[in-house]
This record gives C-alpha cells, sequence and structure tokens, in this order.
C-alpha cells in the first residue's frame, strides 16, 4: 500500500470515529440543548471560520440581490450555515428519533404518496436540500412505504 493512500485511510478512519463520538455525545442530550449549540456552532462557522461564506454569499447576490439588501442576504447566509449543522446532526440523531419522527415532522399528508404507491407504479418524491430533508425517510418506513435513494458516494466510505 503506498503511503498515501495509508495516510488517508487513516484519515478516513480518524474522521469516522469523530462522527461517532459525536453522534453519541448530541443523542445523550436533549434536543433542545443539540439545537442550542448546533445554532452557536452555525454562527461560529459563518462569521469565525467563514467556510466558503464568499461562495455563499455571491449565491444569495445572484439570486436575491435584486430584492433584498446585503444586511437581509447576509442574515440568510448565516441562517444557512444554522441549518446545514442541523441538518447533519439530524443524520446523526435518527436512531434516537426512530419512532418519534411524527413528532418532528408533519407527516399529514403521507396518505397521498400511500395512495399513490398503493397503485402499484411507483412514485417518485424530488427534494431539494432545504430544510431537514434527510429526516424524509424517517417518515416513509413508517407509513409501511419501501423507498430507494439516489446519492453521490462520499470519500469516506
Amino acid at each position: 500500500m503506498r503511503k498515501r493512500s495509508i495516510v488517508k485511510a487513516v484519515k478516513h478512519r480518524i474522521e469516522y470515529a469523530v462522527v461517532v463520538i459525536i453522534s453519541a455525545v448530541f443523542r445523550a442530550m436533549p434536543l433542545i440543548a443539540v439545537y442550542g449549540i448546533m445554532n452557536v456552532l452555525g454562527l461560529c462557522a459563518y462569521h469565525i471560520f467563514r467556510v466558503r461564506r464568499n461562495v455563499t454569499l455571491d449565491n444569495l447576490r445572484n439570486s436575491l440581490g435584486q430584492e433584498l439588501e446585503e444586511r437581509e442576504l447576509r442574515k440568510i447566509a448565516g441562517r444557512s450555515y444554522i441549518n446545514i449543522g442541523l441538518t447533519f446532526i439530524e443524520m446523526l440523531l435518527m436512531p434516537k428519533l426512530r419512532g418519534k419522527i411524527h413528532e418532528y415532522i408533519d407527516v399529514s399528508d403521507i396518505g397521498i404518496v400511500k395512495k399513490a404507491s398503493d397503485r402499484g407504479n411507483g412514485v417518485i418524491v424530488v427534494s431539494a436540500h432545504f430544510g431537514g430533508w434527510e429526516m424524509n425517510g424517517g417518515t416513509y418506513a413508517p407509513a409501511g412505504l419501501k423507498m430507494n435513494v439516489v446519492a453521490k458516494s462520499q470519500s469516506n466510505s
């Protein structure tokens, strides 16, 4: 094995261990505390670490710059960083939320999807990266619906 691939393998295992530890810590905490921490971390990522902040602001200017002032665009950008963090953590919390997903996601219209699925032709559900979109999958199994997901493979398997 080449030195580069060994370093990459070690890096991936460390990343995985960090995610497992973070997941365990957050699952042990009350949800209100998790959401509070993620709000703070999201704002830190936006204001202090500034990861891809200019790209985010440029995209907002290109799409909403005619309708909103710079102050509003920056507010939206900051909230989007919080939202990305919350979405990531919600994926880690899925085992804790199993059986209680209906307490967090409005599934009142799931009957529409179920009815369409019962026709036997399948249903295509398209979702954007807004809100807790990953949690949508957790709403289908309790309703007796099967699903397949199309996703890109990640570099860290």
